[in-house]
């Protein structure tokens, strides 16, 4: 989830946020501006690239539930 506009949440909002499951970050742009940059962007991971192989794999292993994803297929 992105908070966009640069509007920081109620104290309160944040404490729910912080028990969330998911990753929440905040950003100053427009959601216009935010999604427009994330669309933009161009990721690639190739075969040789072990180095970023091993961090994809260690932050899946780290932030997601692939059973439960699996389960849910």
């Amino acid at each position: 989830m992105v908070l966009t506009g640069g509007f920081r949440p109620q104290p309160k909002l944040l404490k729910l946020i912080r028990t969330m499951p998911i990753p929440v970050l905040m950003a100053e742009q427009d959601s216009y501006t935010v999604t427009s940059t994330v669309h933009d962007l161009t990721v690639k991971t190739r075969p040789g690239d072990a180095q970023k192989i091993t961090l994809i794999r260690d932050l899946i292993a780290q932030n997601v539930d692939v059973q439960k994803i699996l389960k849910a297929l």
